[in-house]
């Protein structure tokens, strides 16, 4: 296991005559930016995967020093196994632990460290725009190993002054094909493939039809008897 010390540790004091309502203004909602998503399952066909979002770390670090003042929290972390991290965050005297794992062999700690700070977090309700709760399945391309689209939703958090609208940048999917389009251009199928993106009115319009431009940029290059990788 890596060392975790340098992962957002800072230290603890008491919180003296601080405003009540600090605890609200923890919980306040975040913007749609905030939000990151990890798979945590697989279908049994591995074409659909069930993602759990998470808020990023440096919301909720930045939350807290917001509120709190970058003294007036901490968090250690430990390593559970080779393949688990636990997170403990103290806020006001009170402190909560979250776990979170992963099975592959050489798992990625500093994301591990991530996700359990987020799941700390959350004890305290401080939470990501969307409901951790239910359960968010989407289109997934086991070849490339890759999300091709993230779940949609509509989120009431208040971002300055006006209402937040959903805004990663690209999705993945998206982000997927412009690497396949690239790849077709290299290869000299630059018309073809225009054909198909103007066919399908850009990246599509829904998941379903991306999932089919997808489909189909793929069987240009297949055809062509390029290796897809």
């Amino acid at each position: 296991m890596k060392d975790l010390s340098s992962l957002y540790t800072v230290p603890v004091i008491l919180l003296g005559g601080m405003q009540r309502d600090f605890w609200a203004r923890l919980a306040a909602p975040f913007p749609p930016r905030s939000l990151t998503w990890r798979i945590v399952e697989f279908a049994a066909d591995e074409e659909k995967v069930r993602l759990r979002p998470y808020l990023r770390a440096y919301a909720v670090v930045g939350r807290l020093n917001e509120v709190l003042g970058v003294a007036g929290w901490s968090n250690t972390f430990h390593a559970l196994g080779s393949r688990a991290v636990v997170c403990e965050l103290t806020i006001a005297g009170t402190t909560k632990s979250a776990v979170a794992s992963d099975l592959l062999s050489e798992p990625d700690v500093s994301k591990l460290g991530e996700e359990a700070f987020a799941r700390a977090a959350e004890l305290f309700d401080i939470c990501p725009p969307v409901d951790p709760d239910l359960d968010y399945w989407v289109e997934y391309d086991p070849d490339t190993k890759a999300v091709l689209y993230e779940p949609e939703f509509q989120s009431s958090a208040v971002d300055g002054d006006k209402q937040s609208e959903v805004s990663f940048g690209k999705p993945e999917g998206q982000q997927v094909i412009d690497r396949l389009v690239e790849r077709l251009k290299r290869e000299g199928l630059g018309l073809e493939t225009a054909k198909v993106m103007v066919a399908h009115g850009g990246y599509g319009h829904d998941p379903a039809s991306t999932r089919k431009l997808y489909t189909k940029l793929r069987a240009l290059l297949l055809e062509k008897g390029v290796e897809v990788s």
